[in-house]
């Protein structure tokens, strides 16, 4: 059972990492505001959550700066090639090389952030998470060796990590970004582990 289910975590994860290298990426124009304007071009890609900003394609394991996508952002275009995305308080202003480019990416965000307002009108799943692919206690390796149980869920693009205080009981999630980028092997380090490597962060896994 154990490797059975380690197994359906790597094909799980592995699938969604295949499903991010689907989405739009490629270079925008971007415009920025401080004391006076300033455009320069950096390159972006859409995930389920968010858009990514990297400083160049040959730098995706590096993120300068994250725009999460809710169900209640906006996007909308401007000029010939632009596209203007808004978060609460955070503002994108992007320029787009080609109109097929502009067009591609607001039907891809569009579909997007539809997405998210459907889901949020749905009941959510027992974990507390809509769009769940998976979810489950796995043992995490800890620095020093020792192996800790989380409760992990997996949903579009991400990998959350649940844990509870013992004291309080008060639940906290850390989350891990998926990208095309992402790695995920099989270890010897236990008797069903598997190792997950993100932009940020290796995860030493075992079904337990």
């Amino acid at each position: 059972k154990d490797a059975a289910e380690a197994t359906e975590w790597k094909r799980a994860i592995q699938t969604t990492v295949d499903h991010v290298s689907d989405l739009p990426r490629g270079y925008f124009t971007k415009i920025r505001r401080r004391r006076r304007r300033r455009k320069k071009r950096f390159f972006y890609m859409l995930h389920e959550e968010c858009i990514t900003h990297h400083d160049a394609h040959a730098e995706t394991s590096t993120i300068s700066s994250i725009l999460p996508l809710l169900e209640t952002t906006t996007v909308s275009t401007f000029g010939t090639t632009g596209i203007l995305i808004i978060t609460g308080t955070k503002k994108w202003k992007l320029i787009a090389d080609t109109k097929r480019e502009q067009n591609r990416w607001m039907n891809a965000i569009l579909h997007t952030i539809s997405s998210k307002q459907i889901m949020s009108a749905l009941p959510l799943v027992p974990s507390g998470f809509s769009n769940t692919d998976l979810d489950g206690f796995l043992s995490c390796r800890q620095p020093g060796g020792v192996w800790l149980e989380y409760y992990f869920v997996l949903t579009k693009d991400t990998l959350h990590r649940i844990q509870q205080d013992e004291l309080t009981h008060k639940t906290s999630s850390k989350q891990f970004v998926l990208t095309p980028n992402t790695l995920v092997s099989s270890t010897n380090l236990n008797t069903f582990s598997f190792e997950v490597v993100t932009f940020s962060d290796v995860l030493h896994l075992n079904a337990p």
